[in-house]
């Protein structure tokens, strides 16, 4: 990413609603695919896994739909399979990189990838988020040391 990519970003961040941010996220993951090669299967969220008669459904689309929160018919888990060590330094670039442009979300992995989940989870707020980058590091570390 070039840095006049992020001087527009930067101009753009604050007047973005969370929906334009999930998307902005979305064409950088997209760029990502592209660029690298990496496997990106990106995964609609499944209310129907509760089998409570949409009432764990109704409560998550009550509490998540503040101005942070993007719409949930976007919501979605975005699994990168089997990441390289290239391809991962990469995917933690692009997730530092979002988090400083204001977006975070959950995040974890397994030997066959790495999630992170744009769901509830997902939050827009228009700066950088400290604790978000140093959780998402943690996490890059944890999954180095296990051979991920």
């Amino acid at each position: 990413m070039d840095s006049g990519s992020i001087s527009k970003l930067k101009r753009k961040e604050n007047n973005m609603t969370a929906n334009e941010a999930f998307d902005f996220g979305l064409s950088k993951i997209d760029e990502l695919q592209q660029e690298t090669g990496v496997v990106i299967k990106i995964i609609p969220y499944d209310f129907t896994k509760f089998k409570d008669g949409g009432k764990h459904e109704k409560e998550l689309k009550e509490k998540y739909s503040g101005e942070e929160c993007a719409d949930h018919n976007k919501w979605c888990r975005i699994h990168f399979s089997n990441p390289t060590d290239e391809q991962k330094e990469k995917i933690r670039e692009l997730g530092n990189y979002l988090n400083m442009c204001g977006i975070s979300s959950d995040q974890g992995g397994c030997a066959a990838g790495w999630d992170w989940e744009w769901d509830w989870s997902f939050k827009y707020v228009g700066k950088d988020n400290e604790e978000a980058r140093e959780m998402r590091d943690q996490m890059y570390g944890l999954f180095k040391e296990c051979g991920f």
